[in-house]
């Protein structure tokens, strides 16, 4: 049997970390759907730009932070309450790949246009560089 108390603070502190390792992965997610002079670094119709378009809904947005913070919560709760070590392992493995997942998938999505038509209506854009911060 273990005690509760070094767990609830691991706990604690590897959530405050997810939380700060999400707020930086939505912050330069942000910046490639953000741009130079009001100008957006994706083409809106991109597959980016579109991602940006449907991130600036509310419900969105708040399903974006929600979600994942309500899984990893629930590990954490899950593996304090029932004591379980493999859950508090799944939850701290949750906090890390959630991110890095989110993170990876988004940047992943190109900033330009299939066959990059810059006539076709959205396809103009300033960034010619690939990458959503380049």
């Amino acid at each position: 049997m273990w005690t509760r108390k070094p767990w609830v603070i691991g706990a604690v502190v590897v959530f405050l970390l997810y939380l700060a390792g999400y707020f930086f992965a939505t912050i330069v997610i942000g910046l490639g759907c953000s741009g130079d002079g009001g100008e957006p670094y994706a083409a809106p119709a991109s597959p980016y730009g579109r991602f940006c378009a449907t991130a600036d809904s509310d419900v969105i947005a708040f399903a974006w932070w929600v979600v994942p913070s309500a899984i990893v919560a629930g590990l954490f709760y899950a593996a304090l309450a029932r004591r379980s070590r493999r859950t508090f392992v799944a939850a701290v493995v949750a906090a890390v790949a959630l991110p890095a997942l989110t993170f990876a998938i988004v940047w992943s999505l190109p900033t330009k246009c299939p066959g990059d038509d810059e006539t076709r209506r959205g396809c103009n854009h300033h960034a010619a560089a690939a990458g959503p911060l380049a």
